[in-house]
């Protein structure tokens, strides 16, 4: 990945010190300034660039050092707030958060270790396989340059595996001690009715949304965005087993027109990071 971003480096910093340009308004020439802020991708393509072992790695988050535990069937890792076997659980709002300077010196260990099971070691403990080539562009800050990708965390991966999990299809893992799972019939028929309000629904609200039962593929994220905010909220009224899985879904949904309003309050953003850490937690409970 480094080759290819070399040349976009050395493009970055004769824009940092600038470059002669014209303003025609003005017909005089003046030094033109360029700086990268922010750099946006899916978690493999941001991993790639961070150079971090990335989501399915035992370090995977690049904003925090939380640590995971191997999922039962092959090698991906979960990254439960709850651990087992005595070891103490991981706070919500207390998190080990990655600095600029601690990620770099991760790095730079995981680079300078003496043999290569010793470089593997750190690199998986830290979830670093290297320097990444753009932390020499002065106006980056790791990892607070690489913003989170609402589409596909919220829209692609939380919603889609939620659906999974309300219909006992995720990763082949029961209700254990609870019972959200809807029955096929009652899911069937949220579903029809779901597909069906396309009719009455304007186009200008964005495509139709396909029967999740039997065109789950066809789903976008714009599909899956318009499902949870609007029709989601009426379709699984009272159809869980006990109202305060409704009332659960309904603090996300919550939380999603909070996430996409247009005007959002100072005291709006701590609601948010609140609020998303309280729904973790009951969820895992």
């Amino acid at each position: 990945m480094d080759s290819f971003l070399y040349p976009l480096y050395r493009e970055l910093k004769k824009l940092a010190r600038g470059i002669t340009s014209l303003d025609l308004r003005a017909k005089e020439k003046f030094l033109l300034h360029a700086f990268l802020l922010l750099i946006f991708g899916d978690m493999p393509a941001v991993a790639k660039v961070m150079r971090m072992k990335g989501h399915n790695g035992f370090c995977p988050c690049r904003f925090c050092e939380i640590h995971g535990v191997r999922y039962p069937i092959g090698s991906v890792y979960y990254v439960p707030l709850a651990r087992v076997d005595g070891d103490a659980p991981y706070n919500a709002i207390t998190l080990q958060k990655r600095t600029h300077k601690r990620f770099l010196d991760q790095a730079e260990e995981v680079i300078m270790a003496g043999t290569a099971a010793e470089e593997d070691r750190l690199s998986m403990a830290y979830g670093i396989k290297g320097v990444p080539l753009l932390s020499l562009v002065s106006t980056l800050t790791l990892p607070l340059s690489f913003p989170l990708d609402f589409m596909h965390l919220i829209f692609e991966n939380l919603i889609p595996n939620l659906v999974a999990h309300y219909t006992g299809n995720f990763k082949g893992l029961d209700d254990g001690v609870e019972e959200y799972t809807l029955p096929p019939k009652i899911w069937s028929d949220i579903c029809e009715i779901g597909s069906s309000s396309g009719d009455t629904i304007p186009s200008q609200f964005g495509a139709r949304v396909p029967n999740l039962e039997r065109e789950r593929s066809y789903m976008t994220a714009e599909a899956w965005q318009f499902w949870v905010s609007f029709i989601a909220p009426i379709v699984l009224r009272n159809r869980f087993s006990k109202p305060r899985y409704y009332a659960h879904f309904m603090k996300l949904v919550n939380l999603i027109h909070l996430c996409l309003s247009y005007d959002m309050k100072v005291g709006d953003i701590n609601t948010i990071r609140v609020g998303f850490q309280e729904w973790v937690v009951e969820y895992e409970k």
